[in-house]
């Protein structure tokens, strides 16, 4: 529980660092040198580019987590398994390689965008997804070391801070628009290289093959892990990509660099879990090898109380400053407030069931967890196809909601009724009318004239107001045990 709550925490710094960072790119910046459409293409390359390399794997990523624990040891590289890892890549790659060329005619042919930037730049998504694909690859052998840190401060933190580098050589005219492209592409692509360094440098990089560790067995077991992590991995970057697809397809790439805006927003309430998700389900997938339920039991109690806390702080925040928000961005992106919400209460509804996913993922009723991604990524699609015509951008968003609520219910029920856990009670309760009460002071302060400055002064409000209650009720052991240690050091230091 130690490695989880340092490298939890050493995550969410640098998660947050990065969003800070994110927030002067995404929020201030890219908005207000680029036009809508060139935004669009930005993310709408990111987007293919993830979904193919998720199909790359292959499903091999499940296999490296639910079953590494059964090749570890360090003395003789891990049984091989990294030279099997890599292997799989490397034909997952070709495989794609050859979907994405078939399709790609159809991809930048797109009869509601007026645009020919994709038409242009649309090939950069072969190279996007190599890089990202070994970067994946490499992230999840990493992770299953125990060292989930790594690969956060490179997806979270340099890449954003890279880019804005990037941007600002835009800025100040020193990039014209396709260099600017060109070496947005390269930065997305510099993590798979420096995670390999640093997997050569730990002496973890060890790919001989040992083919003889392979018990038929054991290969049957990875064969079937990785058939149903192939779906579940699809339908996982379907799930984060399939709306700016279907919006980039129905709309075009002004819509789909509005909604990317808007939606990076929202998605600000899920990054604090991610750390916490990375090195939990490592921990996991060992006390499912143990049969230990007990430690599974804590995990999952603590993840939800302490991700809701996070989470309901964050959309506290967010909600409390959209207007803020708004008066930052230019006036076409104002179209996107219902956006930032709706996308903000889904990922809100992940915080809620805290590592039910690694949960199911892990045990022997994996397969079922590949289901729910399958019944998500249909909800998501037919969602998108009857709300985007009527409602543009915020159908989209809801069309999130509305999927992800039905399907986070099922997980919880699923695991309650196969496993007898269950990681509610009243203090969930407590946090949802303490985060009413945080923003009700937050909206009967006045505005302020300075954007800044009311940015600031209703953070803070919504801040010290939801931490010192959450404090006082005792919603959370580890939040006050914190909260505690950071008040004495402040005081030993004074």
């Amino acid at each position: 529980m130690g490695v989880i709550e340092r490298q939890s925490i050493k995550g969410t710094i640098l998660t947050y660092t990065g969003v800070v960072v994110g927030f002067i790119n995404t929020g201030l910046i890219l908005p207000k040198i680029l036009f809508t459409e060139q935004i669009g293409l930005l993310n709408i390359l990111i987007a293919y580019s993830l979904v193919f390399s998720q199909i790359a794997t292959l499903g091999f990523n499940n296999t490296t987590v639910k079953l590494f624990p059964y090749f570890r040891k360090y003395s003789n590289g891990h049984n091989g398994f990294l030279f099997i890892s890599i292997l799989t890549a490397l034909v997952g790659f070709l495989i794609v390689l050859s979907i994405f060329l078939f399709i790609y005619p159809y991809v930048i042919d797109n009869p509601n965008d007026g645009s020919d930037l994709l038409n242009q730049y649309g090939l950069y998504i072969i190279p996007l997804s190599f890089f990202s694909l070994i970067f994946n690859s490499l992230d999840v052998y990493n992770r299953v070391l125990y060292n989930s840190v790594t690969g956060v401060f490179l997806k979270e933190f340099f890449v954003r801070i890279m880019v804005l580098i990037d941007i600002s050589l835009f800025y100040f005219n020193i990039f014209s628009f396709e260099k600017f492209v060109i070496s947005y592409i390269i930065i997305y692509c510099l993590p798979a290289i420096i995670i390999l360094a640093h997997l050569i440098k730990q002496g973890q990089f060890k790919i001989k093959p040992q083919f003889g560790f392979l018990t038929k067995e054991l290969v049957l077991s990875m064969i079937g892990v990785s058939l149903f992590g192939i779906i579940s991995g699809f339908a996982g970057m379907a799930v984060v990509n399939i709306d700016k697809i279907m919006i980039n397809q129905m709309l075009g790439l002004d819509d789909t660099g509005i909604y990317s805006i808007a939606f990076y927003f929202g998605s600000l309430i899920i990054m604090p879990s991610r750390p916490l998700i990375n090195i939990s389900s490592t921990f996991i997938a060992d006390s499912w090898k143990k049969n230990d339920l007990d430690t599974i039991r804590i995990i999952y109690k603590k993840s939800v109380i302490n991700q809701t806390i996070i989470g309901l702080l964050v959309f506290v925040g967010l909600v409390g400053n959209i207007n803020n928000i708004l008066e930052i961005l230019p006036k076409e992106y104002s179209a996107g407030m219902v956006v930032i919400i709706f996308i903000a209460m889904s990922f809100l509804l992940d915080m809620f069931v805290g590592v039910s996913s690694s949960i199911i993922g892990n045990s022997k009723y994996y397969r079922i967890q590949t289901y729910f991604m399958i019944l998500l990524i249909i909800l998501l699609f037919i969602t998108n196809l009857v709300f985007i015509p009527k409602y543009g951008i915020t159908g989209a968003a809801f069309a999130s909601f509305i999927s992800k609520f039905v399907v986070n219910a099922l997980k919880v029920s699923f695991i309650f009724f196969k496993f007898n856990l269950f990681p509610y009670n009243s203090k969930i309760l407590l946090a949802l009318i303490i985060s009413g009460i945080s923003y009700f002071f937050s909206f009967i302060f006045p505005a302020m004239n300075s954007v800044i400055f009311d940015i600031l002064i209703r953070s803070a409000i919504i801040t010290v107001s939801f931490i010192v209650l959450i404090f006082i009720f005792k919603v959370s052991e580890e939040v006050n045990s914190k909260i505690k240690s950071v008040y004495n050091k402040l005081i030993n230091r004074a």
